[in-house]
């Protein structure tokens, strides 16, 4: 779960970055790696022991082995209490999301500073130094 979520808001904080180091800022958004809990899934053990000497009967038997497997897993999911799982992963988005936020937070108010600070103006002898780099540069493009 944490992996795709990392992903998507890596991606979008590259894009805000890209941008920020447009504008010519120094500072930039940061991205936490995840290592939250994950969600803990129950099952009813009864289930693989009723199954048991079936599968190892039809261990030769890619057909009834197959079937025997399928029909365990219906039982295992059976067993799981959707209910509780969803209550669970919906802590542990609210936890994520709350820690990412908390972690911007502190990043969002270092870019809002830098903001307020005014730019320095280019002295005349810098502004030359840099037209003529410019200059050289074009001239080797072309």
């Amino acid at each position: 779960i944490y992996r795709q979520a990392d992903s998507e808001i890596s991606q979008t904080l590259t894009t805000l970055n890209e941008k920020i180091s447009q504008a010519s800022l120094a500072n930039h958004f940061t991205l936490e790696k995840s290592t939250h809990k994950e969600a803990q899934l129950e099952i009813d053990a009864s289930a693989l022991t009723d199954y048991d000497k079936t599968l190892n009967k039809a261990i030769n038997k890619p057909k009834v082995f197959r079937d025997a497997l399928l029909d365990l897993s219906q039982s295992l999911i059976q067993t799981i209490d959707i209910s509780h799982l969803q209550s669970q992963l919906e802590d542990l988005i609210h936890d994520y999301l709350k820690t990412q936020d908390q972690s911007l937070e502190a990043d969002k108010d270092e870019l809002q500073r830098s903001l307020q600070v005014p730019l320095k103006e280019i002295s005349q002898e810098d502004y030359e130094k840099d037209k003529v780099l410019y200059q050289e540069l074009k001239d080797i493009k072309e």
